[in-house]
């Protein structure tokens, strides 16, 4: 049988994991980890922990965690449990470097086309065109 998403069925704790994973994510670092035991401990922590994040969006009475879990993914590194910010997923990293582009291309969300990434060309362009306005 599976487990319920109530929310009210995690405890405080989760609660407190995901403020503390958000406030250190805000604060500019690229990842927070909680150290457990065994990486057994730390895999199950990631399913319950996903669980909860399941939970929150399911349920009304939090809306401001609701905003926090939905931009964080976890993974297990050893005995350690890591929050990360979705953008900074492996898979997401690959592709803006094969793409060419820069973390947070996007940031506006006003994108409804196809972003050409800068190069050492589209640069050279730029600066040729601030010098010529420069000689006006």
């Amino acid at each position: 049988m599976p487990r319920t998403t109530s929310l009210n069925r995690f405890g405080d704790e989760y609660e407190q994991a995901l403020l503390r994973a958000d406030l250190v994510l805000s604060s500019g670092q690229s990842e927070y980890s909680i150290q457990f035991d065994t990486p057994n401990i730390a895999m199950s922590m990631r399913g319950r922990m996903y669980a909860y994040f399941k939970a929150i969006r399911q349920s009304t009475d939090r809306p401001d965690l609701a905003g926090l879990c939905s931009r964080m993914s976890l993974r297990r590194a050893g005995c350690a449990l890591v929050f990360f910010r979705e953008e900074n997923a492996l898979d997401r990293e690959r592709l803006r470097k094969a793409l060419g582009l820069a973390p947070g291309f996007n940031d506006t969300g006003a994108s409804t086309g196809v972003v050409a990434p800068q190069s050492s060309h589209t640069d050279a362009l730029e600066q040729l065109k601030r010098i010529r306005s420069n000689k006006k």
